[in-house]
């Protein structure tokens, strides 16, 4: 079997370094090493967008790009793709894409969607949202009505792509993130992160983590407003705010978090950092004394995974898809009641034999999330549909 699989998200600088790209990356890394496993019983054709770096993968094939504006590329994939369905005797296209879903009567589609958030949040986000892009979106959601199938990321995803689209929920597949792996990772001593790389002058500073985006969803706010009502009785504590929209101080959203900084007076005990390499990553999520993730909305929450595997204890809002990840290997708060984050930091912050236990907890679930077992549920997918 022929199988096309959109390899544009793991490439372009917009989605590379993000969830969406990641897994992208990590995934089809998987399913070709299933395939080879398996005495490679199917061809792979990567559809790519012309200019980017060749993949060492022997069956590809280059798309015209849009350059600006990138978001345009839905329009030129219009007539594109279908092209590039026909030339590579496409039998099955894995769009991984959202806005650049085909509509082919001479193949298979399957339909990547990873959430349904702008579409929940469609009265904050679309004022924001060019009206190209808008468009584009309500088009990609009409386009994945005549998917043959649908994985998303997670239960809670699922279901919302039911109610909001009304796609058959017995047609959506659920392929969760896979781990990075535990196995030779560093669990850290039983200190409220006393041994994090030298960054922004954290050196010897015990630190609560955050890492992820900056729109109001995040609710990064409130993780601020929370942290200096716990650091009026820890004055040592640090919290540093890790992403790389936080160095982009032309966004709104940026602005504000800056504001509330000074608002609440914690200039010398909130740090921010943009992007940093997976190393030094790895490094804070080790040396934290807990992941704190206050979003109010997830398809996934790649960090908590993320803190989970290497150990660190997560301190997580309830809601959306986020238990369904960490389960109970996490302290849980309210993301809209403070105090219900004030309490979960203190307790955390001061009880080593709870920290001890949700590291033991948390590598233990993180074990369940595999990225041969995502290739093995993508096969069976791609078998569902020969």
């Amino acid at each position: 079997m022929v199988i096309g699989f959109d390899a544009r998200p793991a490439a372009r600088p917009a989605s590379r370094k993000r969830g969406v790209g990641m897994y992208t990356a990590r995934l089809f890394e998987a399913l070709s090493e299933r395939n080879r496993a398996l005495g490679s019983p199917h061809r792979f054709v990567l559809a790519l967008c012309a200019g980017m770096k060749e993949p060492a993968f022997d069956g590809f094939d280059y798309l015209p790009a849009v350059r600006k504006p990138s978001r345009a590329q839905w329009l030129m994939d219009r007539w594109t793709l279908p092209r590039f369905l026909s030339r590579n005797k496409i039998e099955i296209f894995h769009a991984t894409d959202f806005t650049s879903i085909p509509v082919s009567s001479s193949c298979r589609v399957i339909a990547h969607v990873h959430d349904m958030i702008p579409f929940i949040f469609w009265k904050q986000y679309a004022p924001r949202i060019p009206v190209d892009f808008r468009w584009a979106l309500k088009q990609a959601r009409h386009r994945m009505l005549r998917a043959d199938r649908i994985i998303t990321d997670s239960d809670a995803s699922m279901k919302d792509i039911a109610e909001i689209s009304g796609y058959p929920p017995d047609r959506i597949r659920v392929v969760y993130f896979g781990s990075a792996g535990t196995e030779n990772a560093e669990v850290p001593p039983d200190s409220p992160g006393k041994q994090p790389p030298d960054l922004n002058g954290l050196a010897g500073s015990p630190y609560f983590l955050y890492v992820g985006g900056t729109d109001f969803r995040k609710n990064v706010p409130f993780l601020i407003r929370a942290f200096g009502r716990f650091s009026e009785r820890h004055d040592e504590a640090r919290l540093l705010l890790v992403g790389e929209t936080f160095r982009m101080r032309g966004i709104r959203e940026v602005e504000e978090i800056y504001r509330e900084i000074g608002r609440c007076g914690l200039e010398n005990r909130v740090r921010t950092t943009g992007f940093v390499d997976e190393s030094s990553l790895s490094a804070l999520y080790r040396g934290a004394a807990a992941l704190v993730f206050p979003s109010l909305y997830e398809g996934f929450g790649v960090p908590v995974l993320e803190s989970m595997a290497l150990g660190t204890p997560v301190v997580a809002a309830k809601t959306s898809s986020i238990p369904e990840i960490l389960g109970d290997s996490g302290l849980y708060f309210d993301p809209l009641d403070e105090d219900t984050l004030v309490n979960q930091l203190e307790v955390v912050y001061t009880d080593n034999a709870l920290r001890e236990r949700l590291r033991g907890q948390a590598r233990l679930r993180a074990g369940q999330f595999s990225w041969k077992r995502a290739a093995e549920q993508v096969f069976q997918v791609y078998e569902e549909l020969l």
